[in-house]
């Protein structure tokens, strides 16, 4: 062992038993030098908070005002231009069609015929009303909104799903 980090002493041991004891050493480390780790943990993880603050503020603060819903269509024709929803695209933040993003837009043409999954994330404190929100739209097979989502600032409700007539599945 390194003498500079440790020192030997010599501890006598009495005899209780009448019995000549040799004396016991015992191995006490004492350290020459001070190593700062906790307070370079404490300042990194003080530098790592203040960097994701921007970060934890867009997720738990601005984002509340968001929802998004996840949408099933039942394509037969690829062909043909299909109607995703009916609300102005101006409320929209991103559209996500099979897993890849797209232009933001509310008709699309698939590109190929079977199930597909579209999902929407909507700026919802600008939403007063999904009045005919997906009217007419035969494609639509099921939806599911997130749980962000909030009805108490929604007014209107009326012919939402007015002959979504493959509809099989909604989901608040």
């Amino acid at each position: 062992m390194d003498n500079r980090l440790s020192k030997d002493f010599e501890i006598p041991i009495e005899n209780t038993y009448n019995e000549s004891l040799e004396p016991v050493v015992l191995n006490y480390g004492i350290r020459t030098k001070k190593r700062p780790t906790m307070v370079i943990i404490i300042i990194v993880i003080f530098i790592l908070a203040i960097a994701s603050l921007p970060f934890i503020l867009y997720f738990f603060v601005f984002r509340e005002n968001e929802f998004s819903f996840k949408a099933i269509y039942n394509i037969i024709d690829n062909e043909q231009v299909i109607k995703l929803f009916n609300i102005s695209i101006s409320n929209i933040e991103e559209i996500t069609i099979d897993g890849k993003k797209v232009d933001i837009c509310n008709e699309y043409i698939f590109p190929s015929n079977g199930l597909h999954s579209v999902s929407v994330l909507i700026k919802s404190s600008e939403i007063k009303s999904l009045e005919k929100m997906f009217y007419k739209i035969e494609d639509l097979v099921s939806i599911s909104f997130s749980s962000k989502f909030n009805f108490e600032n929604i007014e209107n409700m009326d012919r939402m799903f007015e002959s979504c007539t493959k509809l099989t599945s909604i989901d608040f």
